[in-house]
């Protein structure tokens, strides 16, 4: 996805009656000289409309493929908003001029808006298990560790999350019934006790819960509530371990 900035410009034409909405392009240029070969393939377009002002999303898919195909070659999109009229631009590169822009902060603020290319590729899955991460299976009955994707976009949350598009959190799942273990496979002596003591007691009068004993944190990029682009380590966001506890 492409993410550009749209802003309304010093002296904006407002017209009357306004325009409903307009439309932003994007075009691939191609790698020779543009001044030899000026013909540049439209990869996207967005109706947008008169009185939005912020970030604008763009699939340009088609062209990233390409790109990614052709080790070397660098990928050029203009972006295009000619059909504006003076009443929005794009951000892109050039600082916008107004009173106060020598004011501390102007610049980072600027820079905050440039337009950002964001890429989604599938990682290489590890593995390495440990001994307490065991994967559920369709015939697992004990406490594992179950995959499950959570997908940003089903949460409704696709509006202000930059990337990732969604991540793999999985959760825990099982019994932690009576199944002979070994000192070694528990996570603390806690658990161990806890067993120990539960073949003293009725059956079901005490038992364990099968619950993340490890998690590891995951990077985030999102927009907050000025459309700063911020990005985050967010801690224990995806379960690695499971146990009983």
């Amino acid at each position: 996805m492409l993410w550009v900035y749209v802003r309304r410009p010093p002296g904006a034409r407002h017209h009357d009656p306004p325009r409903p909405r307009t439309t932003l392009w994007v075009f691939r240029v191609p790698p020779e000289d543009t001044r030899k070969s000026p013909s540049a393939e439209m990869v996207a377009s967005l109706p947008v409309a008169s009185s939005r002002v912020g970030w604008c999303r763009m699939d340009v898919t088609s062209a990233v493929q390409r790109w990614f195909a052709r080790p070397g070659e660098r990928l050029r999109l203009l972006v295009d908003c000619s059909s504006c009229n003076g009443e929005l631009e794009a951000a892109l590169f050039t600082p916008l001029k107004h009173k106060g822009a020598h004011k501390p902060g102007s610049r980072r603020t600027e820079a905050s808006h440039r337009p950002f290319l964001v890429v989604h590729t599938a990682p290489t899955p590890s593995r390495r298990l440990s001994r307490r991460a065991l994967q559920c299976d369709k015939d697992t009955k004990m406490c594992c560790k179950q995959n499950l994707h959570i997908s940003f976009k089903e949460l409704g949350w696709d509006d202000w999350i930059i990337a990732p598009s969604g991540y793999n959190a999985n959760y825990c799942k099982g019994s932690c019934a009576s199944v002979f273990r070994t000192p070694d496979s528990f996570t603390h002596f806690y658990s161990h006790v806890l067993e120990e003591m539960s073949r003293h007691r009725p059956p079901g009068a005490l038992t364990q819960c099968c619950a993340p004993t490890k998690l590891s944190p995951m990077s985030l990029i999102y927009l907050d509530e000025i459309s700063n682009i911020i990005k985050r380590d967010v801690p224990r966001m995806v379960v690695e371990e499971c146990g009983c506890a």
